[in-house]
């Protein structure tokens, strides 16, 4: 029975701890500071049932009014953390119902109430205290400052659940609703089933009168419905994040789409523009300066086009929206072609082919397998060592074909691996070395692989290698 306080303390920290992080995230599920508040309650309660637990401890060695002191010391946190359980019901209504401001002082009232009883019971102050005095003091507090503090509690998050499903989040509402009516149960076995006092009701319906009916401790039945209200809240914390999450993808998403579509039609102005300027005939540009600045035009146009049309395909892929249009593909010939089309990626190193010319076509969309080839000799151009050759390579490997892009250079660092396929990921030596781009192109070609049904990853040595491999499904 003593040991029962033990887990019974730990659900209410433990609750304790649950609204502290709820109260710390960027959108809470309730007002900051009624989550703050039934944070305290948490604690303060917690700290109070092992408090509990260690009178019943040293009761047996410290004798008849041994433990006095500390049972009169721990009236203070049984009947602040009740307080704080209804302040927190307030500071909710208010917020959700707009309750009058000053209702915020009920609390501090029933404190004071209840004090007064105490004096009341103990026949003034000169009256010297006892532990049948500190039984009914402990039953008043629960009567007085518990009972109601726990329905306002519950009140406020019914209200709190019913704000968030007019919004439509009718997830969140009933993990509130749900959480409500954990506390009025917690109401019901904390606030009225109080320690044996000599006054009705606690006379009749007590700790030990339930005990003796159900032959289970009341705290257990306390511990669970703690449990039970940082349980739910948890998870109303947990959906109201994962929505916020949905949205900020959706938002982002959306921005992305809208910017990319506004810059294209700038981008191909502006390439339409410079490719008429550079099939001017002969003289037609006054100086060789204005040929050097047209030239300049359209590069840069193509890099704007290739940097919209990644942020484009990122978007698709978040969002998975990605369309393949699959057909037979004869994989070696396709890399021929995409070598000599991405020679200027790959300018100052010879790229050497080594795939078998019986290797069997693949399933898959050749534009998409074209994409994911480029983003790789690209990147291969960038990182390798001056004059090094690029290789690519491909073998079959049961129902499916693993191509392979290796370059020689300086290879890349272990602790970059896990985050090399990351949105917007760039190397410490991407950084150093100046290399253009958005972070997206590995992103993007293990995107595309994965949505035909394969797998991407790269394997390297420090200052030799890096092997960028990849599997595409056989016909």
């Amino acid at each position: 029975m003593i040991y029962i306080y033990l887990p019974y303390g730990l659900a209410f920290v433990a609750l304790g701890l649950v609204m502290t992080m709820a109260a710390r995230a960027p959108v809470p599920v309730l007002p900051r500071g009624s989550l703050w508040l039934l944070a305290a309650f948490g604690f303060l309660h917690g700290a109070h049932e092992w408090m509990e637990m260690a009178v019943s401890i040293q009761a047996p060695v410290a004798g008849q009014g041994g433990t006095l002191p500390l049972q009169l010391v721990n009236l203070l946190p049984l009947s602040v953390s009740f307080a704080l359980a209804g302040q927190s019901g307030i500071e909710t209504l208010i917020a959700v119902k707009g309750w009058p401001r000053w209702s915020r002082g009920v609390p501090a009232l029933t404190l004071a109430l209840w004090a007064i009883l105490a004096i009341a019971i103990g026949q003034g102050l000169a009256y010297r205290p006892s532990e049948d005095w500190v039984s009914a003091v402990d039953a008043l507090a629960r009567y007085v400052i518990g009972f109601p503090g726990s329905v306002v509690a519950a009140f406020g998050l019914v209200m709190a659940g019913r704000k968030h499903r007019a919004t439509g989040a009718a997830k969140i509402a009933s993990y509130l609703i749900a959480s409500a009516a954990a506390f009025g149960g917690y109401a019901i076995f904390a606030g009225l089933i109080v320690p044996p006092a000599d006054f009705f009701p606690a006379s009749l319906i007590n700790a030990e009168t339930f005990f003796a009916a159900v032959r289970i401790p009341v705290q257990a039945f306390r511990a669970a419905l703690a449990l039970s209200i940082g349980g739910t809240l948890a998870e109303a914390c947990i959906v109201e994040a994962s929505s916020m999450q949905a949205e900020l993808n959706r938002l982002r998403e959306e921005f992305i789409s809208v910017v990319s579509h506004d810059l294209r039609t700038p981008i191909t102005t502006i390439k339409l523009g410079a490719g008429y300027l550079k099939h001017l005939p002969a003289g037609g540009h006054g100086t060789d300066r204005e040929g050097a600045v047209v030239r300049s035009i359209e590069t840069s146009a193509k890099s704007l086009s290739r940097m919209v049309e990644d942020l484009l395909d990122a978007s698709r892929i978040e969002a998975k929206r990605l369309t393949l249009e699959r057909e037979r593909v004869d994989l070696r010939q396709l890399v021929l072609e995409v070598v000599d089309r991405a020679a200027e990626a790959t300018k100052g190193h010879q790229v050497v082919v080594d795939i078998p010319e019986a290797m069997p076509p693949v399933e898959a969309d050749p534009g998409r397998v074209e994409q994911i080839l480029v983003n790789l000799l690209s990147n291969a151009g960038k990182y390798s060592y001056p004059g090094t050759e690029i290789r690519v390579g491909a073998q079959t490997r049961l129902a499916e074909v693993e191509v392979s892009v290796t370059n020689y250079g300086p290879g890349i660092a272990p602790e970059d691996i896990p985050s090399l396929f990351a949105r917007f990921y760039r190397t410490e030596e991407a950084e150093r070395g100046k290399a253009p781009g958005l972070g997206l192109g590995l992103y993007i070609a293990k995107g595309l692989v994965e949505a035909h049904g394969g797998r991407m990853w790269v394997e390297s040595e420090i200052g030799k290698y890096a092997t960028f491999r990849f599997t595409l499904p056989l016909t």
